[in-house]
């Protein structure tokens, strides 16, 4: 595990809640298109054939948020479980200086370990 990666993991998981959030405007706005009202009317054939092409399109907007977030959450596992092949204290700072994000000197404070 490179230090490049334990950098990289707060820009993941800020990334992996936008696009869940993302998949779930999509999912929504899916399910609540709802079918053209057939009239008989000439003409309005182009309104069906407009609603199914932006389904089209959300479905494969939506799926393209989920294959990216699937790979997110497997980068995100991959650090995870480097970071519990550390020792114990080796975990700890890991956690808080790469997960959290806090500064050398805060983590000392918060392991009580000398502060100035």
């Amino acid at each position: 595990m490179t230090k490049e990666r334990l950098r990289n993991y707060r820009t993941l998981t800020l990334e992996v809640q936008t696009l869940t959030d993302s998949i779930e405007r999509t999912t929504a706005r899916l399910e609540g298109l709802s079918s053209p009202v057939i009239t008989g009317l000439p003409g309005g054939g182009h309104a069906a054939d407009h609603m199914g092409e932006l389904l089209d399109r959300l479905e494969t907007l939506r799926i393209m948020y989920c294959d990216k977030l699937l790979a997110l959450t497997i980068e995100q596992r991959a650090i995870e479980e480097a970071i519990d092949s550390l020792e114990p204290r080796q975990r700890t700072l890991c956690r808080l200086r790469y997960i959290r994000g806090m500064s050398w000197e805060k983590i000392c404070c918060e392991i009580h370990l000398e502060c100035r």
